[in-house]
């Protein structure tokens, strides 16, 4: 099932993964067509908001899918058109990866608001992979995950950034807010930004990062934690 309606993709209720290809397909405004995204690929997306408007990209869960989405491939974009990701679980942007907007555009990764996600996950997962912007704000917002973690960056963290991982921008603002998840036997941070070359950085724009934990398991759960990383304004 997968509606569009006025630049807003909804892609429900399965798991999506936008796939590394520069192959355009086409995304349909016609909200009672049921495929109108052919393929989902980051050069899909990249020509939609390149050209056509600003996009909001949902998952729901259902039946054995969890409602993530996962990005494998590059997505940019120059204009000053904005992306939202919002998973139902969790938004993962795999290593390598770079979702860069060079415009006045924007970017938003949303994990798990609602808090009905169930498993072992972090809310937004950057694992090796880079959000950068030249005005536009990076904003992420995620809650961690409820069973079956464990220790340091297993653990069910709003939002986790790690693997060399960097948010960069110019003069836009950068601000996360992290909920560490619920499980008793593991991490739970809310926001965790873990090893080295992973950074967050603006040069003229202000961070913010907020992160609160919930879980009661030993000492480890920490409301925002950096080991060897970054966070600078230069």
């Amino acid at each position: 099932d997968q509606r569009i309606s006025v630049s807003e993709l909804l892609l429900a209720p399965t798991n999506i993964t936008i796939q590394n290809s520069d192959t355009v397909g086409t995304i349909s405004t016609d909200a009672n067509n049921a495929t109108n995204a052919t393929p989902i690929t980051a050069g899909t997306i990249s020509n939609y908001l390149e050209n056509t408007g600003s996009l909001t990209i949902t998952t729901a869960s259902s039946g054995t899918d969890a409602g993530d989405i996962t990005v494998n491939g590059a997505i940019t974009w120059a204009s000053g058109n904005s992306l939202t990701l919002r998973a139902d679980r969790s938004v993962i942007v795999n290593s390598g990866v770079s979702i860069t907007a060079t415009g006045t555009g924007s970017i938003t990764l949303e994990g798990n608001l609602g808090d009905t996600g169930t498993g072992n996950f972090k809310g937004v997962l950057l694992n090796g992979g880079h959000l950068s912007t030249t005005s536009g704000a990076i904003i992420l917002r995620g809650i961690g995950g409820t069973t079956e973690g464990g220790d340091g960056v297993l653990g069910n963290h709003g939002i986790a950034q790690r693997n060399g991982s960097q948010v960069t921008t110019y003069s836009g603002d950068i601000t996360y807010i992290g909920t560490g998840g619920t499980d008793s036997s593991a991490d739970n941070d809310g926001m965790r930004i873990h090893d080295v070359g992973t950074l967050i950085q603006s040069h003229d724009g202000n961070i913010m990062l907020t992160g609160v934990t919930r879980s009661t398991f030993g000492s480890a759960n920490d409301g925002s934690l950096l080991v060897d990383s970054k966070v600078e304004t230069t």
